[in-house]
């Protein structure tokens, strides 16, 4: 191999190198989130869908909303939420206020949360979901303080 071949061998391996490193530390910057995300679906007393219900989040820490309203389906979904416990109300006509506290939002986690509309005079069951190994969802047992993840 000649003097010059093995510079240009040389080079384009140590090319091939940092374009390794820097893709590598691109997707890995890119892949870390420091926000959490909550979604989930609003059902009326007699099990069906709420579209158009009001969603407010709120930040028991620091007193910040978020708000969000149900589509056609009854769902609805917010991102970008700090770690930290969180008060949800659901809010539509016809039906009382409800709001389930406090919600856990870890870093990187999607959180589901089925919120149910009541009338005035009825309450809610509170009902905890977690997911199975195979992709599933069962009834899980409803903690009576949720920890936050530092």
């Amino acid at each position: 191999m000649t003097k010059a071949l093995s510079y240009s061998y040389y080079l384009a391996r140590l090319g091939f190198v940092l374009l390794s490193v820097l893709l590598f530390a691109y997707s890995s910057i890119h892949a870390q989130t420091e926000t959490g995300q909550i979604n989930g679906r609003v059902i009326d007393p007699n099990g069906a869908l709420v579209p158009n219900a009001s969603v407010m989040i709120r930040s028991v820490d620091t007193g910040i909303e978020t708000t969000a309203t149900t589509g056609s389906e009854g769902t609805y979904a917010v991102a970008n939420l700090k770690p930290g416990l969180y008060d949800v109300t659901v809010n539509t006509s016809g039906f009382a206020a409800t709001t389930q506290r406090p919600t856990a939002i870890l870093i990187g986690v999607i959180t589901s949360l089925v919120l149910y509309c009541v009338t005035a005079a009825q309450s809610a069951q509170l009902v905890a979901l977690e997911p199975t190994k195979d992709g599933r969802w069962r009834v899980a047992a409803v903690p009576s303080s949720c920890p936050v993840a530092a």
